[in-house]
């Protein structure tokens, strides 16, 4: 015959077995009690527990009692037996509660307490200091029997329902986080795989991008177009989180990274015993993409059993997993992506032509990056600015001929190729501009050649070829004149190709985009020093030295320049000549290559008429017809400081050999009278030398006035000048100047 102390041995094993076999609080919770009714004689066991947010005692499970019953039994802390014994940890033992005023039969379950006693037992429920709750029992009352031997049995029990709500709320926290994190995930991914987070600057992707968002929109299938490493993948991600089904769930599929044996199972999943070492059930990946979206990466490897399966999934919206019987709808979007040419697998019978047509509802072209080359400025600022950090990195950019390097290749593996040879160049880069040094032999061979792409008109054609030809003939001949001699055109043709093709400024937009301040951003540095002789008449007036550095940005078709002029007067006729420093601001760019235009802003100081030292702002607009003889240009200024009025200026100049020559003729009528009129005109030749890697420009200039020179001599003293002399002489950095004030 089993003893008190066996049945209350066999009571906890089994209680431990209940809350080791479910995590279930509640289900684990129901079991102790259940134990303590067959096993211990305890009847309407009660487990009631704190509820955190309204401080609140609730009953949590019971045993014995109803829905309602269990609803009605709720106390303040302190309320009741139960209250108290929350309230002070200590556990209470009431013999008869029918004589118990404290007894507060809330739950009015007990509804004959005058024919039969109960004695009612209850311990707290503590985790490590805390209370957290109570367990209560009813016994049959026994008169003079001590209920020390249950109280220790309950306060074990007490303790293990602890532990069990402690680790309730552990997991609870646990799948909060969970939840939390996938949510913050989801949120991340939708914000990473936007639209706008696409890096591009051609005009075909744009268009590209273009139809993409349209097509996010909607529920139609869509197979992306396109060689390996263009982008498939990013585009699909970008389509499904601008799509209604963001908050769905995303499955990739990469159809060519799996053998064909586990493709199928893969996609629809399996039934345990499906097929030898198939366990348990798997969940294929339509069923995971549920009404999200699932990607198939590389249709075309697709094997014809399984493009079988595929059609039925897509007309009939339903399947069934591997060695199953029960038919699963399926919701989900499909997206495609397949570098080969379904169109001639589909007429050598590879691929099935009704499976073609279901998944090619919306195409999507992606052009390789050899026939997008624009891009490739700004997705080479992207990776560096991505690698530099990752490498902690203080590159800032290329150097003009790592850029030519990276326009001449082909990319076969387009961007994903550029990304692995930038992420390369950034681990060797010592410097703060990558070289050719640091990009793989393979592209900084010189043999890389340009290809037209298939389909390409003749002009294309054309221009293809003489892009390749003329960076050929730059790299091998150094200069602009020489490269233009061996091609067969004057200097001036081949410098409207450079910038047509932007061959060479190609560079200076994307150093500006990733604002690199380095001298290696600027198209031309350039330091001159002109030394001017005044006449008047046949007589020496006056000689002025003088220093004129410039800086010239090229942007493609446009040029910027920023030029300081500084002279002093050493000549010992005019004394009331003072220092003189000028700036001037220029912007020129070319329409259509026959016309440049520029317009420009210069500031003087220098001496007036009455000899004190003098300020003025002129503004310039010129046009220039660069494609008829002698290029005749076009300038209007205007001084608004010192009232000299509208100029107009007509003249034009001429390559003769190695010289250039021009020939200017302009008029100043005054300002209402107010000045004297002025006519001028001037002659100049300059030609240009090779220096090093630079250029000298030496310039003889000479220029004469004819003004009002009795009302000049009044103002003056009669010392009015009529004719200067200049020589001068610049050097820039580069061997493409451009014209210098």
């Amino acid at each position: 015959m089993a003893t008190v102390k066996d049945i209350q041995v066999k009571s906890l094993v089994e209680i431990t077995s209940a809350l080791s076999s479910s995590l279930n609080l509640e289900s684990t919770l129901e079991a102790i009690l259940n134990v303590l009714s067959d096993s211990l004689e305890m009847q309407r066991g009660t487990i009631t527990l704190v509820d955190p947010n309204t401080n609140e005692l609730r009953i949590e499970v019971a045993q014995g009692l109803s829905r309602q019953e269990k609803e009605r039994g709720r106390y303040m802390i302190g309320e009741g037996i139960t209250g108290r014994v929350v309230e002070t940890g200590e556990p209470m033992i009431v013999e008869d509660i029918g004589a118990e005023p404290l007894f507060l039969n809330r739950t009015q379950a007990r509804k004959n307490l005058a024919e039969r006693k109960f004695a009612f037992l209850c311990v707290p429920v503590i985790v490590g200091s805390k209370v957290i709750g109570a367990l209560s029992v009813d016994r049959l009352f026994k008169g003079s029997v001590s209920y020390e031997e249950d109280i220790k049995l309950l306060m074990i029990i007490a303790s293990m329902v602890g532990q069990a709500v402690r680790i309730r709320e552990l997991a609870e926290k646990d799948k909060q986080a969970v939840v939390f994190e996938n949510i913050k995930l989801r949120q991340e991914l939708k914000g990473k795989y936007q639209f706008d987070n696409i890096v591009y600057s051609s005009r075909v992707m744009e268009s590209v991008l273009e139809g993409a968002i349209q097509v996010a929109a909607s529920q139609a299938a869509v197979m992306l177009r396109g060689e390996s490493g263009t982008g498939k993948e990013l585009i699909a991600s970008a389509i499904h989180y601008a799509s209604p089904r963001a908050d769905k769930p995303f499955i990739k599929v990469a159809c060519a990274a799996l053998p064909e044996n586990l493709l199928e199972s893969e996609l629809f999943g399996y039934e345990r015993g499906a097929f030898t070492g198939a366990m348990e059930r798997k969940i294929g990946r339509f069923e995971l993409a549920g009404q999200g979206t699932i990607f198939l990466d590389e249709i075309g490897d697709l094997t014809p059993a399984t493009q079988v399966k595929l059609l039925r999934v897509l007309q009939e919206k339903e399947f069934e997993r591997l060695g199953g019987t029960q038919t699963i709808k399926m919701n989900a979007r499909v997206v495609c992506a397949t570098h080969r040419d379904l169109e001639e697998m589909v007429k050598s019978g590879k691929f099935r032509e009704d499976l073609f047509y279901r998944i090619n509802v919306f195409p999507v072209l992606i052009p390789p990056l050899r026939e997008r080359k624009e891009d490739i400025l700004v997705l080479v600022d992207h990776f560096i600015n991505k690698f530099k950090k990752e490498n902690k990195k203080k590159v800032r950019g290329v150097s003009r001929a790592a850029l030519d390097v990276l326009m001449a290749y082909r990319w076969p593996g387009n961007v994903r190729e550029l990304e692995n040879v930038i992420e390369r160049a950034i681990i060797l880069c010592q410097k703060e501009l990558i070289t050719p040094a640091e990009l793989p032999a393979n592209i900084a061979a010189k043999e890389t050649i340009e290809l037209p792409a298939a389909g390409a008109t003749l002009p294309e054609i054309i221009e293809t070829i003489e892009k390749q030809n003329i960076r050929e003939a730059l790299e091998k001949y150094k200069t602009q004149r020489n490269a233009a001699k061996a091609l067969g055109l004057t200097e001036r043709m081949l410098g409207y190709k450079i910038k047509k093709y932007k061959i060479i400024a190609c560079l200076i937009g994307f150093l500006l985009s990733s604002v690199s301040a380095s001298f290696a951003s600027l198209d031309d540095i350039s330091l001159g020093y002109v030394s001017r002789y005044v006449w008047r008449g046949f007589e020496l007036n006056s000689m002025q030295p003088a220093i004129q550095p410039g800086l010239t940005f090229s942007l493609g078709r446009e040029e910027v320049t920023l030029q300081f002029w500084g002279s002093y007067n050493i000549g010992n006729v005019t004394k009331r000549e003072l220092t003189e420093l000028d700036a001037y601001l220029n912007y020129s760019s070319t329409y259509q290559d026959w016309l440049d235009w520029y317009f420009s802003y210069a500031y003087y100081t220098f001496p007036n008429l009455t000899g004190a030292a003098g300020k003025s702002g002129e503004i310039f607009l010129g046009l220039t017809q660069t494609q008829a003889p002698f290029a005749p240009t076009l300038t209007i200024s205007y001084d608004h400081d010192q009232g000299k009025g509208l100029y107009v200026q007509l003249g034009g100049k001429q390559e003769i050999g190695p010289v250039t020559a021009g020939l200017t003729v302009g008029y100043n009528g005054g300002q209402w009278g107010a000045q004297p009129g002025v006519s001028d005109g001037s002659l100049s030749l300059s030609s240009k030398l090779n220096f090093g890697s630079g250029v000298l420009v030496p310039s003889l200039n000479y220029a004469v006035f004819t003004p009002d020179i009795a009302a000049l001599n009044v103002a003056t003293g009669g010392n009015a000048d009529t004719g200067s002399f200049w020589f001068g002489v610049t050097y820039s950095n580069t061997q493409t100047p451009g014209d210098y004030k």
